[in-house]
């Protein structure tokens, strides 16, 4: 079954031009919905998120749902040829993945280290801001002590007397 999805995959790509493999900007050519029973249409529409559009000018930027272009119809009719011939959706895949001979194709890595990568970015972000926060505290040194610990420099003759006479008018204010 796997050599006749091949067939049919070659066979429609090798009767196509060169316009017709673009299909940048033309509308996509509509399918027959009834031709699916619901449960296929659910996995078809679940496929297309899952695979990319293999277009060059997209550069593997846009899922099959995503690319309302002519450029993902080869790719749409084999996704749907395979769910009607009776193909797990990781057959599917993997088909998808052998005809274009590379990983890229797929919307969703199969590395487990892939899901957790944004939060190890986010968390050596934090890391590094604390690491920076807390060096620039520790440049500042100790802080200089507060001038009220401190004992008042020694006044002349002329400020003492200013300050006692501003003492004695306070306190006559006070009577």
């Amino acid at each position: 079954m796997s050599s006749l999805f091949t067939f049919l995959a070659l066979f429609l790509h090798a009767g196509m031009t060169q316009e017709d493999l673009s299909g940048h900007g033309g509308a996509a050519r509509p399918y027959d919905p009834s031709d699916y029973t619901p449960e296929e249409r659910r996995r078809i529409e679940n496929l297309f998120r899952y695979i990319l559009c293999a277009c060059p000018r997209e550069n593997w930027t846009r899922t099959l749902a995503g690319c309302p272009d002519g450029c993902a119809d080869e790719q749409k009719m084999m996704v749907r040829l395979g769910v009607k011939a009776g193909k797990t959706d990781q057959e599917i895949i993997a088909e998808q993945v052998r005809i274009h001979r590379t990983e890229k194709v797929k919307a969703v890595p199969d590395s487990k280290l892939a899901h957790l990568t944004p939060y190890l970015v986010v968390g050596a972000l934090a890391i590094a801001l604390g690491a920076a926060l807390v060096r620039s505290v520790r440049r500042r040194g100790p802080s200089a002590p507060r001038k009220a610990l401190e004992a008042p420099p020694a006044l002349s003759r002329e400020d003492r007397e200013l300050a006692d006479t501003v003492e004695r008018d306070l306190r006559e204010m006070d009577e």
